[in-house]
């Protein structure tokens, strides 16, 4: 860098008194710079450039000028750009020692949280708004669960889910509907205390219903729900932690949640 200075600074100086070469000691007096090599430098002209210009050669025989780049956003479908995002990290484990339902409980779009056990966000903010009712919203939990004890092919099943609630007030939500879940097989093994991992993405937009509305803002839960025990199990299910928690399993557990929200450019 202290280079490039020196040198622009001796460019300058130079450009009062006289004409400036590189590589001659006869430098073209119609140029304040002359370059041996047949390299010569002009002064663009930032003012006659309009938004979305690029500057352009037109090759070797004519000057370069500004040029407009045509894009016909219509060609490109479903194109967005990303307008919000949201990663947080700071949630508390969750811990089930009973089963919620049987294994075969089918859970509908739109359903409430009442049942799921909410997995605590430690006061993060969870919000977001968008400015387009056809705004789309891609939400991801990641974790990791844990069961106690061993005993090949025994274990529990489970499910998480992220639910949504909207308000036109800061401090009052309506009831949180579920918008994507995901069903995961704990199944213990030789190793005591097995641990998996596992994440549960789904999109959030306006459709039947429901349309995103600008002037509300949103809300994002993560539940999840104890299913059916296989192979005798009765042990515990931890998920974004640990069964023991003398260890590092506080650290090694912790769930992720990213909130990204993408506005339509077409």
């Amino acid at each position: 860098m202290k280079k490039f200075i020196y040198i622009l600074i001796s460019l300058l100086t130079a450009n009062t008194y006289a004409q400036v070469g590189f590589g001659t000691n006869d430098p073209d007096p119609a140029y304040s710079l002359t370059v041996q090599g047949k390299v010569k430098a002009e002064e663009i002209n930032l003012e006659s450039a309009l938004p979305g210009m690029i500057y352009s050669s037109n090759g070797p025989s004519a000057d370069p000028s500004w040029k407009v780049i045509p894009i016909d956003n219509t060609s490109i479908p479903n194109l967005n750009f990303l307008l919000f995002s949201k990663s947080l990290n700071n949630f508390s484990s969750l811990t089930i020692n009973n089963n919620q339902s049987n294994g075969d409980e089918v859970y509908t779009y739109n359903e409430s949280i009442s049942g799921w056990k909410i997995i605590l966000d430690n006061s993060q903010d969870l919000t977001f708004n968008v400015s387009n009712p056809t705004s789309k919203v891609f939400v991801t939990f990641e974790s990791l669960a844990q069961i106690s004890g061993t005993g090949n092919g025994t274990g529990t099943n489970f499910a998480c889910g992220i639910f949504m609630a909207e308000s036109t007030s800061p401090t009052s939500y309506s009831t949180y509907q579920l918008k994507g879940v995901r069903v995961f097989t704990a199944e213990r093994g030789h190793a005591e205390n097995a641990f998996f991992n596992f994440s549960v993405s789904t999109e959030i937009k306006s459709e039947g219903n429901f349309n995103f509305d600008p002037m509300k803002t949103y809300k994002i839960q993560v539940a999840c729900k104890r299913r059916s025990n296989f192979g005798s199990y009765s042990g515990t299910l931890v998920i974004g932690g640990g069964v023991d928690t003398s260890n590092a399993w506080t650290f090694n557990s912790r769930s992720f949640l990213k909130i990204n929200v993408f506005e339509p450019l077409n």
